[in-house]
């Protein structure tokens, strides 16, 4: 893979527009290229007039199409957690962690972690081509998304302290 193009900026500025003219003019010069849409609008299938469909799907010689399902990938980690969670803290049965997991569904940046683990997926598994272009949600989600990993490491960090925290008091009770 060459080259990754992330078109960010506000809604209705061109970002879908933009990105597949650069998907043209690279295919046009039969460079293999990954057109991907993380905004859950789904402009890419109006654009290029086609039916929705799933997955990846080869528009020419050398351009494919992928109109990512965010809802997909976050019933995917939700259910990985739950299972994750479930085999971790199997001794807190008596707790109900059923409630957690209701609650973790609808916990803020659940859909931005979804979009994390599709780019992940989509660099993973489009490393043969020589570019990848991906059109983007608006600017505020992108923000979102683009901080997480830094969100995430001090919210991982504050957890230790409290799991600390609380090994140290069921220690002495």
């Amino acid at each position: 893979m060459k080259r990754t193009f992330f078109f960010l900026g506000k809604g209705g500025v061109g970002k879908s527009t933009l990105s597949v003219s650069l998907a043209y003019y690279l295919s046009e010069k039969n460079h293999k290229i990954y057109l991907g849409s993380i905004d859950p609008a789904h402009n890419l299938y109006d654009i290029f007039a086609l039916p929705l469909f799933k997955g990846v799907k080869q528009i020419d010689s050398s351009l494919w199409l992928e109109e990512v399902n965010i809802d997909d990938y976050l019933k995917n980690f939700l259910k990985k957690t739950e299972t994750q969670m479930k085999q971790i803290y199997a001794y807190l049965q008596v707790l109900n962690l059923e409630k957690m997991f209701d609650l973790i569904k609808n916990a803020p940046g659940m859909e931005e972690m979804a979009i994390m683990y599709a780019l992940k997926d989509i660099l993973e598994k489009q490393q043969d081509m020589d570019y990848l272009i991906i059109d983007t949600p608006p600017t505020g989600l992108m923000l979102k998304i683009f901080t997480l990993p830094f969100v995430t490491e001090l919210w991982l960090e504050k957890l230790l302290v409290w799991r600390k925290k609380i090994l140290q008091s069921r220690q002495s009770i």
